[in-house]
C-alpha cells in the first residue's frame, strides 16, 4: 500500500464530499482492516482476495450491517483509485447483502423523566448533565452534534438551537420554553465553572476540554444505573423516542425529517413502522374479539 493513496482519499472524503469526521474515520478503519488482511499489497486488491475476505468476515460472525459498511468503504475507495490512479474497478461487481431493517428502540417518557429527575442539579456538574439531557430529549439531535454545540448556537431571541449535522449541514431546531430557560440559565451561571480556557464550547468536561461522546455516554450510563432504569439505555434511543413521540402526536413527517437532519425522508419513515407496531400491539391486547379469545 502507498500511504498517500489513503491520505488523498481521506482528503477527498473530507473536503470534496464534505463527510463528517466520524464517517471518514469509519472509512479509514475499514480500509486499514482490509489492507492488513492483504498484507498491505495493493496488487492483492482483486476479486479472489475480496471473495475470501468477505467470506471470512461472515464466518467470523460479523453482522450483515458491518459487512455492508465495509463493502461500501471499499467500493468508494476502489472508485476513487480508478479515477485518480487508473486502478481496475473490481468492487462494482459486489452487491450489498440484504438486511432486515430493525425497528428503532424507544424509551417510555416515564423512564426518561425518572433519569432526568435523578440528576442532582444543585451542582455545576448536575446542571450541565441535566442541560445535555434536556437538549437531547427536546431536539432529537445526535450525541455527536450535542458535544459540538457552541454557546452562539443557542438563539436567545427565537428560542432555537443551531445544529451542524452530517456533511456540515446546518439546521435549526425549536426549543420548548422549559428547556430553553434551563439551558440559558446554565450558560449564564454554571458553565463558567468548566470554562478554563475561554472557549466557545457549550458543554465541557471538568478539566475544561470539550465534552466527548464517550464521556457523555459514561455519564448517561451512571445516571441510568443509579436511577434504576433498564440496562440498555443509549443516547440514540433518546433520538428515536423524540421522533416517535412527535409522530404519535400527529407531527408532519417532513417536519420530523428536518429536525432530525435526515437527508432522505425514507430514513424518517422507519418511525411510522414503530407507531404501527404499537397500534397492532394495542389492537391485539385490547380489541374485544381478541379479549374473548383469551377467555
Amino acid at each position: 500500500m502507498q500511504d498517500y493513496d489513503l491520505k488523498d482519499f481521506k482528503s477527498y472524503l473530507m473536503f470534496e464530499r464534505g463527510l463528517s469526521e466520524n464517517t471518514v474515520d469509519g472509512y479509514m478503519r475499514d480500509l486499514r482492516a482490509f489492507y492488513d488482511y492483504i498484507d498491505y499489497d495493493i496488487k492483492k486488491f482483486d476479486l479472489a482476495h475480496l471473495d475470501t475476505y468477505f467470506s471470512e468476515l461472515k464466518d467470523d460472525g460479523y453482522k450483515v450491517t458491518s459487512i455492508r459498511r465495509k463493502i461500501v468503504s471499499l467500493r468508494q475507495y476502489n472508485e476513487f483509485l480508478s479515477r485518480t490512479k487508473g486502478m481496475k474497478d473490481v468492487m462494482s461487481q459486489y452487491e450489498l447483502p440484504k438486511t432486515e431493517k430493525k425497528l428503532p428502540q424507544v424509551l417510555s417518557l416515564e423512564e426518561i423523566v425518572k433519569v432526568i429527575n435523578h440528576i442532582d442539579d444543585t451542582t455545576p456538574v448536575g446542571k450541565r448533565n441535566k442541560s445535555m439531557m434536556l437538549l437531547l430529549v427536546s431536539t432529537g439531535m445526535r450525541i455527536s452534534e450535542l458535544v459540538h454545540l457552541e454557546i452562539n448556537d443557542i438563539n436567545h431571541s427565537v428560542s432555537n438551537v443551531r445544529v451542524i449535522g452530517k456533511g456540515n449541514k446546518e439546521r435549526l431546531i425549536p426549543l420548548d420554553q422549559e428547556t430553553f430557560h434551563y439551558v440559558y440559565n446554565y450558560m449564564q451561571n454554571e458553565r463558567s465553572f468548566f470554562d478554563k480556557k475561554n472557549s466557545l464550547w457549550l458543554f465541557m468536561m471538568n478539566d475544561g476540554r470539550r465534552m466527548t461522546r464517550e464521556n457523555f455516554y459514561n455519564i448517561l450510563q451512571k445516571l441510568v444505573l443509579e436511577a434504576g432504569v433498564r440496562d440498555h439505555f443509549t443516547p440514540h434511543m433518546l433520538r428515536h423516542t423524540f421522533a416517535t413521540t412527535l409522530l404519535e402526536n400527529h407531527c408532519d413527517l417532513r417536519s420530523i425529517q428536518v429536525m432530525l437532519g435526515h437527508q432522505d425522508i425514507s430514513t424518517t419513515t422507519i418511525y411510522t413502522h414503530v407507531t404501527h407496531k404499537q397500534i397492532m400491539d394495542d389492537y391485539n391486547k385490547f380489541h374485544p374479539g381478541n379479549a374473548k379469545r383469551k377467555l
